[in-house]
């Protein structure tokens, strides 16, 4: 597992001279080895009060990088360069998770002389804790005011519970479209124009996710349940990874739930509006538990609530609400907006 590292540094009011005065960076491992890039500034002169980054790749994951060190080849005295540090910032991208490990600031925060030629700075190794991503979606905004408890009337007395899946796409209809979301906290009538609109994006919703709905189907044999919860939580090309990307691009997207089987809820519609990783590093390694999906879930109006997983049961978790749980989960890629009726 590859781990790309971008190191900022910024220069203070003495300049890096280049030539036989140069910089090299070194990277502090756990295990205690160390991985050097020589020359970074390759000879050339860094400016003063400028910005200078070197991206280096390690064949390590996050935890395991706990440090660097920062040193320069200056002789010091009358022949030998001093120069400034003012800023140094190490950002660390893995599996498409972006951390920064460390941002140091002074003036200077460190001054390289002959006599004093390296610097190392660490951190607190395998607790990097990611900050939380949210999109331009909150719940209390653009969220419907009434609970999902339709109640649709197909054939005589054949009836079916709940439009959540139109409910979320009417939802993000109305973001996407620049439009307040009705004010109404009454469940839209029959017939009623709301109503109706709401049904039809339900139908859309089915459609679009119904390769997606087909693919689960052997969560309610038992058999592939471990495989279906792993989804969730891988990032890059998974479910994880395609929901981070839609967060990230500030696109709040449905997202649609996989029922457990019968001891459990029916699938489910909720958006995506935001996602929490902490400590958790992508492809099933530890701290999944730190992983939190922020969610509009049209069966709670007006509240942001959080999607968890539990790797002990398999499945994904309603934080607070431990009867409301599913299998995995999936980004309905497919849905696109359309101007509200």
């Amino acid at each position: 597992m590859a781990t790309d590292l971008q190191i900022h540094i910024t220069t203070g009011g003495d300049d890096l001279r280049g030539g036989n005065d140069n910089a090299n960076v070194t990277l502090l491992f756990t295990d205690g080895h160390t991985l050097t890039e020589r020359n970074i500034n390759r000879g050339q002169r860094w400016k003063d009060h400028q910005t200078y980054t070197t991206v280096m790749r390690v064949g390590k994951q996050l935890h395991e990088i706990r440090g660097i060190r920062l040193e320069t080849t200056a002789s010091g005295g009358i022949g030998g360069d001093n120069w400034n540090v003012n800023n140094l910032r190490v950002v660390a991208t893995q599996n498409g998770r972006t951390t920064t490990l460390l941002d140091k600031s002074g003036n200077p925060l460190h001054r390289f002389t002959g006599d004093d030629r390296s610097r190392e700075w660490t951190w607190k190794s395998g607790n990097a804790v990611a900050p939380p991503k949210r999109s331009g979606f909150t719940a209390k905004e653009h969220g419907f005011n009434f609970t999902n408890s339709f109640t649709n009337h197909i054939i005589g007395d054949i009836k079916t519970y709940g439009l959540c899946g139109g409910m979320c796409y009417a939802a993000l209809d109305y973001y996407y479209n620049r439009q307040p979301i009705p004010e109404q906290s009454t469940l839209p009538a029959e017939g009623s124009a709301l109503r109706d609109y709401i049904y039809k994006r339900q139908l859309k919703a089915f459609q679009g996710g119904a390769s997606k709905w087909a693919e689960l189907i052997g969560t309610n044999i038992g058999n592939r349940d471990q495989e279906f919860f792993n989804w969730g939580l891988q990032t890059g090309s998974g479910r994880l990874g395609e929901l981070m990307e839609c967060i990230d691009s500030n696109r709040p997207m449905p997202i649609g739930l996989q029922t457990v089987g019968t001891s459990g809820p029916f699938s489910h519609y909720m958006v995506a509006v935001g996602y929490e990783l902490g400590r958790y590093e992508g492809d099933l390694g530890p701290y999944q538990t730190d992983v939190c999906i922020f969610v509009y879930d049209p069966n709670h109006p007006n509240r942001e609530m959080a999607l968890v997983p539990d790797p002990t049961g398999k499945c994904y978790r309603l934080k607070g609400y431990p009867r409301s749980y599913w299998r995995t989960y999936f980004v309905d890629k497919r849905y696109r907006s359309q101007r509200p009726v």
